[in-house]
């Protein structure tokens, strides 16, 4: 017999039962849940292993079945969950992992053929890979890999959790490769505030563009940028732009021109006007929330907003007629400024240039010839910090510090960090909270892979970790933050 809990006040029913003797009733067994907790937590991509504790009164086998829906969104809804279930598991214990974070309510219903017991938990599916370091790296033979350094919990660190993910694209998406990646970029803006994507591009056949929820590495879509602009790939990614009609990530094309990347349909678009320009890079500077786009060549700076290209002052080439861009930094603290570092043709002396408000005027700060080669080219990466009044970058394999408005370190000026011997300098970046400066090497004489990752203190410049030997050469560095 079932266990079935009905009560029936019913007058006559109870007339009639008047005077009958009463009779002793043979208890139903009893299935107890020795678990007592209402929540269980799962990380993705990580087998899920629980344990619900049942006894049961009885010898006979207790059947189990555990399944997972939609909550119901309902407050009045009797039924917790909404639409159709997913059995995962009959056996006692779950063991299962989970391919997409969420939240979700599972129900466990276990009968000893007596009696029907149905537990209901709070199942929280988490991207188990919030937040961590991503490197961008490629292989001799142009495969590239994204590789994640997770951050882990004091608990996880304890546990012995995993840390390293070698192939986070395709750990989630089986059969998603990356050939000849050359950037990477996170957005976290919409018109609500949140609108997340991982942006992955490549100098493949097809100038394939790689699109992911950054919160659990989900593909989003593969855009093959050539087909809709033949000969056409993406060389750089240059910050979030927006307008009332959508929200974009600036990045240059190997035709010289800018284009707009939509971070909602993940498409892209070329700016018209933009069509003859010949920008050759791209940079953007961050200040608050606020993100500057700057393209250029050798002699002109264009700052483009959504509306137009800029052609004013320094946009339209009469400005730096007379001067070599070298690189270009933006400020991270103090002013809005990008300061401009360039050399004078006629004599070869540094120039350093200072734009700031509408970024369409300069003021030359400092023009001195050089007694010692300058310590920087147009391969320094240029990392600011708001920590720091000071900016960082790399040179000939090693790391220097600069003061803006100051000389430029020369080849003999002490450098700021060295990494070990035989490290080759191959990018930079920092930690979201900026506190940290990440500096990829490639080491050529090193067996198995040969690319690491070393992590200096800002403040101090003091190593604080290394991860050597974990991946192939390091392209591009970013710290994917929890969203």
């Amino acid at each position: 017999m079932r266990k079935i809990n009905i009560c029936f006040l019913i007058l006559l029913l109870l007339t009639g039962c008047y005077g009958v003797e009463e009779q002793e009733l043979t208890p139903l067994a009893e299935l107890t849940i020795g678990n007592p907790t209402d929540v269980i937590n799962a990380d993705l991509g990580i087998e899920l292993v629980f344990d619900a504790q049942v006894s049961s009164a009885n010898d006979q086998t207790v059947k189990y079945e555990w399944a997972y829906g939609t909550p119901n969104p309902s407050s009045s809804a009797v039924y917790p969950i909404k639409g159709d279930l997913k059995v995962i598991s009959t056996d006692p214990n779950i063991r299962y992992t989970f391919t997409r974070v969420g939240n979700y309510i599972m129900r466990l219903k276990i009968d000893n053929g007596e009696s029907i017991v149905f537990k209901f938990y709070t199942l929280n599916v988490n991207s188990g890979l919030d937040e961590g370091i991503l490197i961008l790296n490629t292989d001799d033979q142009d495969h590239s890999l994204l590789t994640f350094i997770k951050t882990r919990t004091p608990e996880e660190e304890e546990e012995g959790a995993q840390e390293i993910y070698e192939d986070i694209v395709g750990m989630i998406n089986p059969g998603i490769e990356i050939t000849k990646g050359v950037d990477l970029y996170i957005a976290n803006k919409n018109s609500e505030g949140n609108y997340p994507d991982l942006v992955v591009s490549s100098a493949d056949d097809k100038g394939s563009i790689i699109s992911m929820d950054p919160r659990n590495f989900e593909l989003k879509k593969v855009l093959k940028v050539e087909e809709l602009y033949p000969g056409v790939k993406c060389l750089n990614f240059a910050g979030f732009s927006s307008s009332a009609s959508g929200r974009y990530t600036m990045m240059n094309g190997t035709d010289g021109a800018i284009y707009r990347y939509d971070l909602l349909t993940n498409d892209v678009a070329l700016r018209t006007d933009s069509r003859n320009l010949g920008v050759e890079k791209a940079y953007y500077g961050t200040f608050d929330d606020d993100h500057y786009h700057f393209f250029y060549k050798e002699s002109v700076i264009y700052a483009p907003s959504y509306a137009k290209i800029d052609s004013t002052s320094v946009a339209n080439g009469s400005s730096l007629t007379d001067y070599k861009i070298v690189n270009m930094v933006f400020r991270r603290r103090g002013s809005r400024e990008l300061w401009v570092i360039t050399r004078r043709k006629s004599d070869n002396n540094i120039v350093l240039h200072k734009m700031s408000s509408t970024f369409t005027q300069y003021a030359k700060r400092l023009d001195y010839a050089e007694t010692e080669p300058m310590a920087m080219d147009e391969n320094s990466v240029m990392i600011t910090t708001r920590r720091s009044a000071q900016m960082y970058y790399n040179y000939d394999n090693k790391v220097y510090r600069w003061d803006y408005a100051s000389r430029i370190p020369t080849i003999n000026s002490k450098p700021a960090i060295t990494p070990p011997a035989g490290e080759e300098i191959t990018t930079l970046g920092r930690s979201y909270d900026e506190n940290y400066l990440y500096v990829g090497t490639y080491n050529p004489a090193r067996s198995g892979k040969k690319g690491s990752l070393y992590i200096y203190d800002f403040a101090t410049q003091n190593l604080v970790k290394s991860y050597e030997g974990i991946v192939d050469k390091p392209v591009k560095i970013l710290y994917k933050y929890r969203m």
